[in-house]
C-alpha cells in the first residue's frame, strides 16, 4: 500500500513538471513573440515618470528621456517651455 502510494505521489510529481515545463516554454514563447512587435503609434502628448527636477532645471534623466522621444527635432518642446507653460514660472 505504501509503495503505491509513492508510485502515484511520484506520477503527479513527475505530470506536475512536465505540466510547469510546457506552460513555461509557452509562455517564454509568447513573450519572445511579443517582443518583436513594434506597436508604437503617434502620440500627442508622452508621459515621462521615474524623473525629478531641480530648481526649476530637469534631472539628467528627465532631460535624457524627454529628448529621447521625439521623432523631428521641430517636434521637441523645451523643458522650459514645459514648465512656463503648465507648471508656471515660480
Amino acid at each position: 500500500m505504501k509503495q503505491n502510494l509513492i508510485r502515484v505521489a511520484a506520477g503527479l510529481l513527475a505530470l506536475g513538471a512536465i505540466v510547469l515545463g510546457i506552460e513555461l516554454f509557452r509562455v517564454s514563447r509568447d513573450i519572445r513573440r511579443q517582443s518583436n512587435v513594434d506597436e508604437a503609434r503617434p502620440a500627442d502628448v508622452i508621459l515621462v515618470l521615474g524623473a525629478a527636477e531641480y530648481r526649476g532645471k530637469p534631472s539628467p534623466i528627465l532631460e535624457a528621456r524627454l529628448k529621447a522621444h521625439h521623432s523631428n527635432p521641430g517636434d521637441f518642446v523645451s523643458w522650459e517651455a514645459v514648465r512656463g507653460r503648465y507648471l508656471g514660472d515660480q
